[in-house]
C-alpha cells in the first residue's frame, strides 16, 4: 500500500489490547474494625478487605458478616450501585477494535488491488473508521465519568457511612469502624488514558483513509484541471508570436 494504513491498524490493534486488558482488573479497599474481646479479653482491631473487580457491580460485592464474629456468612451490605454498563461498553469497544484490526490487516494484505482500484471500498472504510473513532470517544468519556464516581463511592469513609446506615458497624461485638486504605485505581486510570489514545490514533488514521476516497480524488482532479494551461490560449499565443512581421514597425 502507498499509505501506511496497515501499519496504523497494527498500532490500533496493540492499543486496543492495552485498553481492555487494563480495565479487566480489580481493586481492594479496607476498613478497620474495632472489636470487643470475648469473655473480658482485650479489645482488638482487624482489617476488613472489600474487593471489587470488573465489571464493578458493587451491589454484588460480599463481605463476612456479622463483623467481629467467629461464625460469619457472605452478604452484600452495599446499595444497588453498578458501574458495569460503562465498564462493559468500554471493554466491548476494545475487544471489537482488536478483532476489527486483525480483519483489516488481513484484508489489506489479501485484497490490496481491490482497495487500490475500488474507491467505494475506501469510502466505506473511511466512514466506518470515523464512526468507530466516535465510539471510542463516547466509551472513554463514559468510563472516565463512572471511574471518578466509583473512586468516591468506594472510598473507605463513604463505605463506613453505608455500613452504618445498615447498622453493620453497630453490634454487641463491634465497637466501631474507621477508614483504612482506599482501593488502588492506577490501572483503571491507565485504561482511561488508553481509551483516549485509541480515539486519537483512530482519528489520525482517517487522513490516510480519506486520501484514498473518491472525494479526495475528485478534489485533486479539479485542482489539476484548474492548474493545467488552456490549450486554446496556448495556440493563440504561439500563433501571435509566429505571425509574419509580428513585432516589426513598417514606415
Amino acid at each position: 500500500m502507498k499509505e501506511p494504513r496497515g501499519f496504523i491498524r497494527i498500532i490500533q490493534l496493540v492499543l486496543a489490547i492495552f485498553a481492555f486488558a487494563t480495565i479487566c482488573t480489580s481493586a481492594r479497599a479496607t476498613i478497620q474494625l474495632s472489636c470487643r474481646g470475648e469473655s473480658g479479653a482485650t479489645n482488638y482491631t482487624k482489617d476488613l478487605e472489600i474487593e471489587y473487580k470488573y465489571p464493578f457491580r458493587i451491589k454484588n460485592v460480599q463481605v463476612d458478616t456479622p463483623f467481629c464474629m467467629k461464625s460469619t456468612e457472605k452478604s452484600s451490605p452495599f446499595q444497588d450501585i453498578s458501574f458495569a454498563p460503562a465498564a462493559e461498553f468500554f471493554c466491548f469497544i476494545g475487544v471489537m477494535s482488536f478483532l476489527l484490526c486483525i480483519g483489516y490487516v488481513i484484508g489489506y494484505i489479501l485484497f490490496t488491488g481491490f482497495f487500490a482500484t475500488k474507491s467505494t471500498a475506501c469510502t466505506v472504510d473511511f466512514v466506518f473508521s470515523a464512526v468507530w473513532a466516535l465510539l471510542w470517544f463516547i466509551a472513554s468519556c463514559a468510563w472516565a465519568d463512572r471511574l471518578t464516581f466509583m473512586g468516591v463511592t468506594m472510598d473507605p469513609s463513604t463505605i463506613i457511612q453505608d455500613l452504618q446506615g445498615v447498622e453493620y458497624c453497630q453490634g454487641s461485638m463491634v465497637l466501631g469502624c474507621s477508614p483504612g486504605t482506599p482501593g488502588n485505581h492506577a490501572t483503571l486510570i491507565v485504561s482511561v488514558l488508553f481509551g483516549f489514545l485509541n480515539f486519537l490514533v483512530w482519528v489520525a488514521g482517517l487522513w490516510f483513509l480519506f486520501k484514498e476516497t473518491k472525494w479526495h480524488r475528485e478534489s485533486s482532479d479539479d485542482l489539476d484541471r484548474f492548474d493545467a494551461p488552456n490549450p486554446a490560449e496556448s495556440n493563440t499565443d504561439s500563433s501571435y508570436q509566429s505571425a509574419p512581421g509580428a513585432g516589426t514597425t513598417t514606415y
